[in-house]
Parts: structure tokens; C-alpha cells; sequence
């Protein structure tokens, strides 16, 4: 885990290296973090479980022996669901675990057509569908006589990280919070909130900072990121510090 004030703080010290005076506000951090987020994991994903190696290189963020209960042989995935690892489970009535195979919609057609190769109880399939209301994809299963609960292992999407905190009215000067949306943060007289909130002795907050999902040798990979979206020059030993991170993710 990488803090986000972290990333904020050395991203700024490296825009202030770059000798034109620049800056980045939190604000703006926060908005470039959903794309760096983004951009860090799919270079991570290209590579996932292709050769040892990297078998860990997402373990953090796989879901195991999640249970989704079916209705009508179909079930809506969890909204951070990013991609199936391995075959989803069913338990039947005699306690027998059946897998199910992904088929495309064509295939499915032709082997429902197919006496031999049709679904069946004891080799049930499945297809990725529409998606519900809430945006989430669709997992139906067939034959669509089965009932009860289907169990996933699942790659989920990591969180897209996000730096809160409030500012001093007089020196300007920046508190961040910690991670931890359980606790009441108390903004103190003479403090602002992010959101504008006035601070006073009975102000309180729940922090929504969120870390960076990335172990800490991939600071530079980030920070590499972000300076190709902010357009800063980075040292020449945080270039290499990225190029090697990339490299040895692809061996």
C-alpha cells in the first residue's frame, strides 16, 4: 500500500524540481488519480498469471469463494468485478460441486441445438449478458432449471485512490486524513474542509482518503504516469526506476 499523500507530496516536489514554478492542487491530483489508477492496473493486468512469477502480482486483489445467489438462473456480478478467475461453482441438491464453462452466445446457441452438447445439469454453462440497473454485468447460467447459489473467484477492480483533507484559513497550510471512513474527524476552528465546510468544536468528518493499491516499489511506475499527464521532466533515475519496474513485469 502506497499512502495517497505520499504520491501527492513527491509529485509536487517534482514539479517544484522543474524549475517553472508550477503546481498541482489536491483537486486536481484527485481527478488524475482515477486515470493513473486506471493506466497502473491495466499495465499490471496485460502480464497477470502468465508466467509464475507474477502469480502475486494482483493477489491482493483477487476475491475468493464468493457466493452469489441465483434468480432465475441468472445473477448480477459485484459491481467492482473486473474479470472470472478459473470456473464459477454450483453446488446441487446432492451436494455435488458442478463447474461451469464461459461460452459465447454463439456457442451457446450451437450447442443448445446440439442433443450432445447441450447444457445440462451436471455441465452447466454460463454467459456474460446485458447489465442490470445498476450498471453491473449480468452472469447467466444454463440450463436456466438451476437454482441456488453459483460461487466466483473474481480479479476485482482496485479502489481509486483519493486524498482528503482541510486547510488552515490563515497560512493556508493542508491537514490530510488518514484512511479510515469508520472515524469522526473533528475540523477544528479556523479550519475549512475541503468541501467548504467550516470548521468549530462539534464540525466532524469522515475521511475520504483512499491508498494506492500498489506494493511500494511501484511509487515510480506512478509517479512516471503522472508526469506524462501534467508534463513534467522527471529525473533521469525515476525514469529508470519505471523502466525497470516495467521490465521486470514482463519477464
Amino acid at each position: 500500500m502506497i499512502l495517497s499523500s505520499t504520491v501527492y507530496q513527491t509529485l509536487v516536489d517534482l514539479i517544484r524540481a522543474d524549475k517553472r514554478g508550477l503546481t498541482l492542487s489536491e483537486d486536481e491530483y484527485n481527478r488524475l488519480s482515477v486515470i493513473v489508477n486506471e493506466r497502473v492496473f491495466a499495465k499490471k493486468y496485460k502480464d497477470f498469471e502468465t508466467t509464475t512469477s507474477n502469480i502475486g502480482l494482483l493477489a491482493p486483489l483477487k476475491v475468493i469463494d464468493y457466493p452469489i445467489a441465483l434468480g432465475a438462473a441468472e445473477c448480477s456480478l459485484p459491481a467492482d468485478y473486473h474479470d472470472m478467475i478459473g470456473k464459477p461453482r454450483i453446488i446441487d441438491d446432492t451436494a455435488v460441486t458442478r463447474r461451469c464453462d464461459l461460452v459465447s452466445q454463439l456457442e451457446l446457441d450451437e450447442r443448445t441445438d446440439d442433443f450432445l452438447t447441450q447444457p445440462t445439469q451436471a455441465k452447466p454453462v454460463y454467459t456474460l449478458g446485458e447489465v442490470d440497473d445498476s450498471g453491473n454485468i449480468i452472469l447467466h447460467v444454463y440450463p436456466i432449471t438451476i437454482t441456488g447459489n453459483i460461487t466466483i473467484d473474481y480479479l476485482r477492480t482496485p479502489n481509486t485512490p483519493f486524498l482528503d483533507y482541510y486547510v488552515n484559513d490563515t497560512t493556508l497550510g493542508r491537514t490530510y486524513l488518514d484512511e479510515d471512513a469508520l472515524a469522526a474527524i473533528n475540523i477544528p476552528t479556523g479550519y475549512t474542509y475541503r468541501d467548504g465546510t467550516t470548521g468549530g468544536p462539534l464540525v466532524t468528518v469522515i475521511s475520504h482518503t483512499v491508498n494506492w493499491e500498489c506494493n511500494n516499489d511501484e511509487l515510480s511506475l506512478i509517479l512516471a504516469i503522472f508526469a506524462s499527464l501534467v508534463g513534467i521532466t522527471l529525473p533521469d533515475e525515476l525514469l529508470i526506476q519505471a523502466a525497470n519496474i516495467e521490465e521486470q513485469k514482463s519477464e
